[in-house]
């Protein structure tokens, strides 16, 4: 499970960080972290028991941890059932767009590092989709730095899938295309790259605001379970770990 998530270090690398407090970086110790829960993994509302840490509160709360969870004291407590609720974004875009330079993603030498290059290639691979992608919602367009398997040319904003998910807490998801009155008549849906599957969780910059989108793209109609979401949700807050660095207090 650890592998098939990306994990790079050896069973002995592994073993140490487990049994005796090995080293590790944040990115593979929240890769273990989250396989030792997926075995722990009991039907929500999960009875009390020993819930491996992660090292940050942003992936804690992707997995379903609430924020308090983080220092490992309190990791037996129940996880929150994933909700997807509407939150507009409306009136904040000045203090977002803040928050997406600060974020530093925007800068080729951060957005190309080998730790947020390998991220949309894990998820594609995890997945088997036609693509994946990191992208980021500016002012009037989608950039994306990071892709597999789809272009990594801007598009404008008003014809974005993601953008559409940064207006959501939460992974938004698009089991067919054609049947959302959203976008069954976007030039990427009826046109290459025929688009008919989307799924995305949003990325917060350091401030906390929705600035871009780690993305799954079908060119068919595609089904996504809960443990689909909450996989994406992972893999969506180890970008985050790239621009906040894990506390140390």
């Amino acid at each position: 499970m650890y592998r098939q998530s990306g994990g790079m270090c050896s069973l002995g690398e592994v073993s140490a960080y487990l049994l005796d407090g090995g080293m590790l970086t944040s990115l593979q110790r929240d890769l273990v972290s989250d396989a030792v829960n997926e075995l722990l993994n009991v039907p929500y509302p999960r009875s009390a028991g020993q819930r491996a840490p992660y090292t940050h509160h942003d992936v804690a709360a992707a997995a379903g941890y609430g924020p308090s969870e983080l220092d490992g004291d309190h990791v037996d407590r129940r996880l929150r059932r994933p909700t997807s609720r509407e939150v507009p974004v409306h009136g904040r875009e000045p203090a977002r767009l803040e928050d997406l330079r600060a974020s530093n993603l925007l800068d080729p030498a951060v957005s190309r590092s080998m730790s947020l290059q390998r991220l949309p290639t894990m998820a594609r691979t995890y997945f088997g989709t036609m693509g994946s992608a990191l992208t980021l919602i500016d002012a009037d367009k989608q950039r994306t730095p990071v892709a597999d398997g789809v272009p990594t040319a801007d598009v404008p904003r008003d014809l974005s899938f993601c953008n559409a998910a940064i207006a959501f807490d939460t992974t938004m998801v698009v089991p067919d295309t054609r049947l959302d009155d959203r976008f069954r008549t976007n030039p990427y849906v009826v046109g290459a790259p025929r688009i008919r599957f989307y799924a995305g969780h949003p990325i917060n910059g350091p401030g906390g605001h929705r600035i871009g989108v780690l993305c799954l793209l079908y060119d068919t109609p595609h089904t996504f379970s809960s443990s689909d979401r909450r996989k994406l949700r992972t893999l969506a807050a180890l970008v985050q770990l790239e621009m906040v660095p894990p506390r140390t207090t």
